[in-house]
């Protein structure tokens, strides 16, 4: 299975669908556009819209087109939403024997190593990455605020168009069609090692990834496990796109037969949905790696494009929705009562 938690950008794709107008008279042409930027970085928007409108005796037309599109704003350029650290970074946890668990350990408290701590050498010098504390206190931290998203990207854009014609004295032809797109980007700190199959990545005795066997005489035991907590910034942050797409197409008459009301009509529904999140981690491939020594844990960023893609995964939800209608009604007056007109109404759909 994939891990680490999703950026669940969807809310803001389908709730951000572009104004539709609803006027139904109108003659001539309008054009309106605007833009905003924050004084600080990120979040610049711009909108736009036509509306044309024509309209006579027997019928009228009403079209348009909007968009509005809105920047990417960025935690590390807000002053509430800067400087996270986390010590899903890169720090070493100790084993602590659990009969019948995973791995036969689970994870303890950090690991003290006199001059280090917990943190794992050489693994916390990239960028994002830093050491707090000295000695068997060290740790390792990460800044998650450095490329991770506030606000998500959105382009959002929509057509519509409205028209009724009378094509004789008592019937009358009508149309509504709308189609609206929304698009959106966000994006979340690289991939980290929670939830994960047994508590934690598990570095078994004798790994070259232990680090006993990687840096003998330093302070640490070679007859004991280890566990890992670890941040795979290598992999790049998560990003996660979606795509909503709606449409909605009816169509119909009006009239009589008569001393019979009429309508006649059928009605297309289409939505599509789509969420792809790319650099997410498949937790059971990278335990393997890690346990073997194929995943370098002290120099993340020198691991080769191809072990780093060995570990990674796309994830994708996808959703949608189809209707397709028609129906039809009628209304006939039958006779008058004290109380008013007594009617007849059948339909179907």
């Amino acid at each position: 299975m994939p891990q680490g938690a999703a950026a669940r950008y969807g809310s803001d794709a389908i709730g951000g669908v572009v104004n539709i107008v609803t006027r139904s008279d109108f003659n001539g042409v309008e054009l309106s556009v605007g833009a905003s930027s924050p004084t600080r970085e990120g979040g610049e928007t711009e909108q736009g819209s036509v509306l044309m409108g024509s309209s006579s005796d027997r019928g009228r037309l009403v079209a348009g087109a909007s968009y509005a599109n809105r920047g990417i704003v960025f935690q590390r350029d807000r002053a509430w939403s800067t400087s996270g650290a986390s010590t899903f970074s890169n720090n070493f946890l100790n084993a602590t024997l659990s009969p019948g668990s995973t791995h036969g350990y689970v994870p303890g408290g950090f690991i003290a190593n006199p001059t280090l701590g917990a943190v794992v050498p050489g693994g916390c010098d990239d960028p994002g990455f830093s050491v707090s504390g000295t000695g068997a206190s060290a740790r390792c931290r990460y800044d998650f605020t450095l490329e991770a998203a506030h606000e998500v990207e959105l382009r959002q854009s929509a057509l519509f168009a409205r028209a009724s014609y009378a094509i004789a004295d008592d019937w009358s032809a009508y149309l509504n069609a709308r189609v609206s797109r929304v698009e959106s980007l966000g994006r979340i700190a690289p991939a980290l090692s929670s939830p994960w199959p047994g508590g934690a990545p598990f570095i078994p005795v004798g790994s070259p990834n232990h680090p006993a066997v990687r840096f003998p005489g330093r302070g640490y035991d070679p007859a004991r496990p280890v566990f890992l907590r670890h941040r795979f910034a290598a992999l790049g942050t998560r990003d996660t796109t979606s795509d909503a797409t709606d449409c909605d197409l009816e169509t119909g008459f009006q009239g009589q037969i008569g001393a019979i009301d009429v309508a006649i009509g059928g009605r297309f529904v289409e939505s599509k949905y789509l969420e792809l999140g790319r650099n997410f981690v498949v937790s059971g491939i990278a335990q393997q790696l890690i346990a073997n020594g194929s995943y370098n844990i002290y120099e993340p960023f020198s691991n080769s494009r191809g072990v780093l893609d060995s570990l990674s995964a796309t994830i994708h939800r996808e959703a949608g929705y189809r209707a397709e209608e028609l129906h039809a009604a009628a209304n006939l007056k039958l006779f008058e009562m004290s109380g008013g007109t007594a009617n007849l109404a059948l339909g179907a759909e």
